[in-house]
C-alpha cells in the first residue's frame, strides 16, 4: 500500500473530528468558577496535611512542609485563574456597556433624524421631548418657561395639520353703490378648492351677515341672497341651491347694524378634493363703509379682486388693507403678500403662501367730495 493510501484515512478522520470552541464569555466563567473550585479543594486538602504520618519523624515533617508549600503554590495558581476570569468578565461587561452606549446613541440619532418609529410613545412623552428640543434651540429661555411662552400657541397650529385646507381661493366682487336705495349691490364669483386628505367632516359652510327690517317674512329674507350658479367639481347644482339655504337672527349689538345671518350649508362626500364654484348676489347697507373678509380654513393661495362699478362709480373710491398672522413689513412673508391698488375703483389682494385661519382683508368704500 502506498504512502498516499495510508494517509487518506487519517485525513478523513480529522475532517470528522468535532470542532469544540468556547466564547470569550464562556472561557471567563470557566476560569473563574474552576479557580474557585480548585481553591476550595486545596483549602480542604490543607486541613488534611497534618494527618500525614510516617515512621521517620524527619521525613514526616519534610512531607508536611512540602505539601503545604505545594498547596500554597496551587492556591496562588487558583487565585490567578480566578483573577483572570474576573478580569475577563469585567472586560466583557465593559464591552457590553460600550455596545449599549453605542446602541443608545444610535437610537437617539435615529429619533433626531426621524428614522425611528415613535408610535409606541404617548403624546405626553413626545411633548416633553419636543419641549427639550425647543429649549436646546433657544438656550436663553429656561426649559420650565417654554410652556408659558409663545410656544404654548403651537398646539393651535399643530391641530391644523390634519384639518381641511384650501388649495386655492379665488374671488371677484363687483360692487355697485346705490345712494337712492341706500345699499351696496354686490355680485360675487367665488371658486375654491378644499383638500380633505384625512377624512375630516367636510361641508360647505358659507355665511353672510345681513341687515333686515324685522317685519320682513323669513322666506323673503332668504330670497335676498340670489344664488345664480352653484357647482361642485363638474356637477351643476344651481337648481337645488335654495335647498341648502337657511337663516337665523343675530344678537342685537349697538355697534353692529347686522341682525340676521344667511347660511348656505351642504355636506360633501368623503373625497380628498372638491372644487366649489359659487356665483351670488346680495345687498348691504351703504352706511357700512368698511367690510371685512376672513378665511376660516388654512389656505395655500389666496387671490381676491374688488371692483366698483355702476353709474355712481366716479363718486366713490375704495381701498384695501390685508392682514395675516406673522405678516408685517420686512417679515419673511412680505414677498408673498400683496395688496395691489390698480385704480380708485379696483384693488387686488394676493397671498401666495400658507395663511392661517383668520387671514383676510378690509375693504373701505369712500364717498368722494366734488
Amino acid at each position: 500500500m502506498s504512502a498516499v493510501q495510508r494517509e487518506t484515512p487519517r485525513v478523513n478522520m480529522l475532517k470528522n473530528t468535532p470542532n469544540f470552541s468556547l466564547s470569550t464569555k464562556q472561557l471567563s466563567w470557566a476560569l473563574a468558577i474552576g479557580g474557585l473550585i480548585f481553591y476550595f479543594l486545596l483549602t480542604f486538602i490543607t486541613g488534611l496535611i497534618p494527618q500525614i504520618k510516617t515512621e521517620d519523624p524527619f521525613l514526616e515533617r519534610s512531607w508536611i512542609e512540602f505539601s503545604r508549600t505545594l498547596v500554597e503554590v496551587l492556591k496562588l495558581l487558583s487565585g490567578v485563574l480566578i483573577s483572570s476570569g474576573i478580569i475577563s468578565l469585567l472586560l466583557e461587561l465593559s464591552t457590553i456597556k460600550d455596545n449599549m452606549l453605542h446602541t443608545y446613541k444610535r437610537l437617539v440619532n435615529d429619533i433626531l433624524r426621524a428614522d425611528f418609529q415613535l408610535d409606541s410613545y404617548s403624546y405626553k412623552v413626545l411633548d416633553d421631548f419636543h419641549i427639550k428640543i425647543i429649549a436646546q434651540k433657544h438656550t436663553k429661555v429656561p426649559i420650565d418657561q417654554i410652556p408659558n411662552s409663545i410656544y404654548s400657541l403651537e398646539k393651535n397650529l399643530n391641530d391644523l395639520i390634519e384639518s381641511r385646507y384650501l388649495d386655492s381661493d379665488e374671488a371677484v366682487y363687483w360692487v355697485t353703490p346705490d345712494s337712492e336705495r341706500g345699499v351696496f349691490q354686490k355680485k360675487v364669483r367665488k371658486q375654491y378648492t378644499v383638500i380633505n386628505k384625512y377624512k375630516q367632516k367636510n361641508r360647505i359652510d358659507f355665511r353672510l351677515s345681513m341687515a333686515f327690517d324685522e317685519k320682513i317674512p323669513e322666506e323673503e329674507k332668504l330670497d335676498k341672497l340670489k344664488i345664480t350658479a352653484f357647482k361642485i367639481n363638474t356637477t351643476d347644482l344651481t337648481e337645488k341651491a335654495k335647498e341648502y339655504l337657511s337663516g337665523y337672527s343675530l344678537p342685537l349689538r349697538s355697534s353692529n347694524i347686522y341682525n340676521y345671518c344667511l347660511a348656505f350649508k351642504m355636506n360633501l362626500q368623503e373625497c380628498e378634493k372638491h372644487t366649489i364654484t359659487l356665483e351670488y348676489e346680495y345687498e348691504v347697507p351703504i352706511s357700512d363703509f368698511s367690510q371685512t373678509q376672513k378665511n376660516l380654513l388654512p389656505c395655500k393661495k389666496l387671490s381676491h379682486q374688488v371692483y366698483l362699478i355702476g353709474k355712481e362709480q366716479q363718486e366713490w373710491s375704495l381701498q384695501m388693507n390685508g392682514f395675516a398672522p406673522f405678516y408685517f413689513m420686512g417679515s419673511d412673508l412680505a414677498g408673498t403678500f400683496e395688496v395691489k391698488q390698480n385704480t380708485l375703483y379696483n384693488v387686488e389682494f394676493h397671498f401666495n403662501q400658507w395663511t392661517l385661519p383668520g387671514a383676510g382683508y378690509v375693504v373701505s368704500f369712500n364717498k368722494l367730495i366734488h
